[in-house]
């Protein structure tokens, strides 16, 4: 493996242009790192269903292996522009509007494809630097790495620490609930919010104050130039997973009807992509919702005043050990975050 050039990284992962040997084509490689090797030997277990081509729209997963002690899974080339700043190319309302309900309900079948080769199979964290254009100017999604999503490891704090951005998670997953397919129809129904705007549907001053939104507030209105789908985004936006649309491939399906030329929208405006695509920027750098993971023991933690709360003198910071993103809310203020509970 040739290696060309560092993408991005972060305490936890790297992700690299590389070339195999003899390949003319470059490829991504992901180098994830955890001082619990098992819990990269599960991921690894966990992402091998997805290997290989599963849809249009999905980045394929060439295959995993390890170097050193690192996992690495190797995808094809996922360095376009995100999808929101492809979007914003196009200055007619209707067009842009169109075009960009054509690439959900793609994207959308691309998830319902993920589902079918593993039942339970739940994206869990859809957001829009993980969909971009690739050349042909189509909307496509980064391939699902299943990564520090394989449960709590109880050893010690950290266990459960929350990946994601808190603007695009459903109301279960900020309760710390298990995720369900109709977790990514909230997802989706947030990601088409902010491709068609430039703002998170649940916007607010601090990150708990948007985690508290998205699990009490309605979602804000949308003024769309397409009859049918305001609605389809109020059935997505529910809070109760039950009055949910279920599935994507149900959303994808509900929205083709409001938008049957979809595919035209698709080719015809995807060539003005393509041009613009050359001269455009790869995606930002992911963004970490907790990134600073206190890796010592709860025991190791000298206590405070609160139950729930220890101080960590290596990265001075405190730690709240509680089951859910519901019950840090009143506690937010604290800068280094751990729960021992929810999925």
């Amino acid at each position: 493996m040739e290696f060309v050039e560092r993408l991005e990284a972060n305490h936890a992962e790297e992700r690299w242009l590389v070339r195999g040997d003899g390949a003319e084509v470059p490829h991504v490689a992901w180098f994830f790192a955890d001082d619990d090797r098992d819990m990269l030997a599960q991921t690894e277990s966990a992402t091998r269903p997805y290997h290989g081509t599963i849809h249009p729209r999905v980045s394929t997963i060439l295959g995993t292996g390890w170097h050193g002690e690192r996992l690495v899974v190797e995808v094809d080339d996922d360095r376009g522009p995100t999808l929101a700043a492809a979007a914003r190319q196009l200055t007619d309302p209707v067009e842009r509007e169109r075009w960009v309900i054509a690439q959900f309900i793609a994207l959308a079948d691309g998830l319902a494809a993920l589902r079918g080769r593993a039942r339970d199979f739940v994206h869990r964290q859809l957001e829009p630097h993980k969909m971009f254009v690739d050349v042909q100017g189509h909307a496509m999604l980064r391939a699902p790495i299943a990564y520090a999503v394989q449960g709590p490891r109880p050893h010690r704090t950290g266990v459960g620490v929350i990946r994601g951005t808190p603007g695009f998670m459903s109301p279960e997953q900020a309760r710390g609930v298990k995720p369900r397919p109709a977790s990514d129809v909230f997802a989706l129904a947030s990601n088409l919010y902010f491709v068609l705007t430039g703002r998170r549907p649940f916007a607010n001053d601090s990150m708990m104050d948007e985690l508290t939104a998205i699990i009490q507030e309605p979602a804000p209105a949308l003024q769309l130039h397409t009859p049918g789908v305001a609605a389809i985004l109020a059935r997505a936006f529910a809070k109760d997973p039950a009055a949910r649309i279920p599935d994507p491939g149900s959303l994808a399906g509900e929205l083709w009807q409001c938008v049957p030329d979809a595919a035209e929208y698709d080719a015809v405006i995807s060539d003005r992509i393509v041009a613009w695509r050359a001269e455009a920027p790869s995606g930002p750098p992911t963004e970490q919702m907790f990134d600073a993971k206190c890796r010592m023991r709860w025991e190791q933690l000298a206590p405070t005043t609160h139950a729930d709360v220890r101080h960590c003198a290596g990265c001075h910071q405190d730690v709240v050990r509680v089951r859910s993103i519901a019950a840090i809310v009143p506690l937010h203020g604290r800068s280094c975050v751990a729960y021992t509970g929810g999925s």
